[in-house]
């Protein structure tokens, strides 16, 4: 049986926002989920079997000047949104730097063919979190599914791994866990065993060190190499 983790579930300022989307994310069938919120807030109460396990998460935005001084190495997973070719070349050549957020924009592509080939030489993975794609309509989807398509096209070439998040909390509009593969197939053009991959063995090999130890320098095959 799949153990799905939604390794970024959602921004969240308080633990009252928090504790609904947690249960709502066990229902939805993820078994440990990531979350990126204020240190003021104590995680170590959430847990099974009321709510999945949890881990703290980062994402930091290039439009933030200090972004590279907020790396943290006690984050099992820090991710970058660029908002900039430029910006996202810097943050895939960082080692400090897990994943790159691929950002909805209908309108021009962010990473291209130099931030893939130092991604795969930093052991990185691209990110595309689901529900943000949602929330788009018309002319405003097809355009960013377009740019997308695009940017997992050269990250393929690249065998940049794919993790899939939600990235807006589980519940109304934001699918469980088998249906979140299945709009991921649809929406991404990917297929179903990397959509499947994206919510279960790439967040699993996150957490488990393994990324880490490829980024560190030691060799770690990967199970589809």
């Amino acid at each position: 049986m799949p153990k799905f983790i939604d390794l970024k579930l959602g921004r969240f300022d308080s633990e009252a926002s928090l504790r609904g989307v947690l249960r709502d994310a066990l229902r939805g069938g993820y078994v440990e989920v990531g979350v990126v919120v204020s240190p003021s807030i104590d995680l170590n109460s959430y847990g099974p079997p009321t709510y999945p396990r949890v881990h703290r998460v980062a994402e930091l935005s290039t439009r933030d000047p200090a972004w590279t001084s907020k790396l943290r190495p006690d984050r099992p997973y820090r991710s970058v949104l660029p908002h900039t070719v430029e910006a996202c070349r810097r943050a895939a050549g960082l080692r400090m730097v897990d994943g790159i957020v691929l950002p909805p924009s209908p309108r021009r592509m962010i990473f291209d063919e130099v931030c893939a080939r130092r991604l795969a030489r930093s052991g990185g993975v691209v990110e595309v979190g689901l529900a943000p794609l949602l929330g788009l309509r018309g002319w405003e989807l097809s355009a960013t599914l377009r740019v997308i398509r695009r940017e997992l096209r050269i990250a393929s070439i690249r065998r940049v791994p794919v993790l899939l998040t939600t990235m807006g909390g589980a519940g109304p509009g934001v699918p469980d866990a088998r249906s979140a593969v299945l709009l991921a197939e649809s929406l991404l053009g990917i297929s179903r065993d990397q959509a499947m991959a994206g919510l279960t063995d790439v967040p699993a090999e996150i957490l488990s060190g393994m990324l880490s130890l490829r980024k560190r320098g030691f060799t770690v095959a990967r199970e589809d190499a």
